[in-house]
């Protein structure tokens, strides 16, 4: 289960979510804040993973030159890459989806900074984006090991990551 809260203030979206899940057998609980430029760049990201009575946070930033630092330590692995992936949301698939002006049948194939999970550890690989439609996107990794149909509402944020992900309305809940 997942709460996300998205805002832009000054032009600068944000992404902030809460997921409950199992990491290892054991509950867990991770939040997250995603802060990009007004070019929907990553510039900040900090994660915090609560599991088995221990804490992990990892903290991401990206200087204006494209150069990244977690944990104020550089990634010159990372340099260039302007979107990070969480692998625990598909929150994070809507950054190059508002940044990359796709047309019908386009493709591309974009670096990227993913956050495995459970690991916490940051890696850097490929993912392809393909415009399907209007509104629905496939998302695949570059080796062809992971793909899924994304839908977005009419502002491009993601609201179903094939069958493992969806949005639901404020009011539905209970």
């Amino acid at each position: 289960m997942e709460r996300c809260s998205f805002t832009c203030d000054r032009k600068r979206p944000r992404f902030q979510g809460t997921v409950l899940t199992t990491a290892d057998g054991a509950p867990a609980e991770v939040r997250y804040v995603v802060t990009c430029n007004s070019g929907w760049q990553t510039r900040h990201c900090v994660v915090t993973m609560t599991a088995r009575e221990s804490r992990e946070m990892v903290r991401l930033s990206v200087d204006r030159e494209g150069l990244w630092f977690q944990d104020g330590k550089r990634r010159p692995d990372l340099d260039g890459v302007a979107d990070i992936d969480l692998a625990f949301s598909p929150c994070t698939n809507t950054l190059p989806i508002r940044r990359i002006d796709l047309s019908y049948g386009q493709q591309v194939r974009i670096p990227v900074a993913w956050l495995r999970f459970p690991e916490l550890d940051l890696v850097r690989t490929d993912q392809v984006y393909e415009q399907l439609s209007e509104r629905r996107y496939r998302f695949s990794s570059a080796d062809g090991g992971f793909s899924a149909v994304i839908e977005t509402d009419r502002q491009g944020m993601v609201v179903r990551y094939g069958d493992l992900w969806r949005t639901v309305p404020d009011d539905a809940i209970p």
